[in-house]
This record gives structure tokens, sequence and C-alpha cells, in this order.
């Protein structure tokens, strides 16, 4: 049987917010049902402050900040300095890079926060 974050993965290529901290929230909105930065697409924000940005979705959603993420999780990481918004899938994380969808292996990347997305049964 095929898991949602899967499936989810599989659909990423399929992206129209040009920020990746919406792709967080579109994974939260399909893992859970509800969509944590509703009220926040179609305006403006600073495009320059990811962790700022994501942590106040996060906050305003009641997502729960977590240490360990596990599988499901959303953080924002940084890899060599860069700073990306990602989903954990277990041993690497999931982001959306210039040619698409990729993994990096958590060894190399540093957690900048992360917060647990409970899945709807």
């Amino acid at each position: 049987m095929v898991d949602r974050l899967t499936v989810f993965l599989d659909l990423a290529t399929l992206v129209s917010e040009s920020h990746c901290g919406f792709w967080l929230a579109d994974w939260c909105a399909f893992a859970t049902g509800e969509d944590p930065a509703l009220r926040y697409r179609g305006t403006s924000y600073p495009t320059d402050d990811v962790l700022g940005i994501v942590s106040t979705i996060a906050l305003d959603a009641g997502l729960e900040r977590v240490v360990v993420p596990v599988r499901g999780d959303v953080g924002v990481i940084e890899i060599s300095g860069e700073t990306f918004c990602a989903i954990y899938a277990g041993r690497r994380w999931m982001l959306l890079a210039e040619r698409g969808l990729t993994g990096i292996l958590d060894r190399f990347v540093t957690v900048r926060r992360a917060w647990r997305v409970c899945l709807r049964p």
C-alpha cells in the first residue's frame, strides 16, 4: 500500500506556489485536511526570511515543534549555508530544487526547526 507522503511527493511537480513554505503547507493540507497557510495565500510576504515565515505559519496552525523529526514532519533546514523548506521522509529530507524534487540524507543537513504533522486517520 502506498502511503500519503509517497503520493504527495509524486505530485511535487504540480506545485504552483513560488515559496517553498507553501509547499510545506500543501503537504500539511494533504495530510491533515487543514491548510495552515490559508490566510497567507495570495498575500505579500518577505521572501528573505524563510524561517520566520514558516515559523509563523506553524505557530498559527498549532503545529508542535519537535527536536527529533519523524517521517512526514516538516522543517526548515540548512545545507552548505543555504536555507530550504523540506519534508522529512525518514533518513532523507525532501525538498524542491531547481530540477525538481530531491532528497538529501539527514546527516548532511542542519535542522533549523522542525514541526510535527499529524496525519488524519
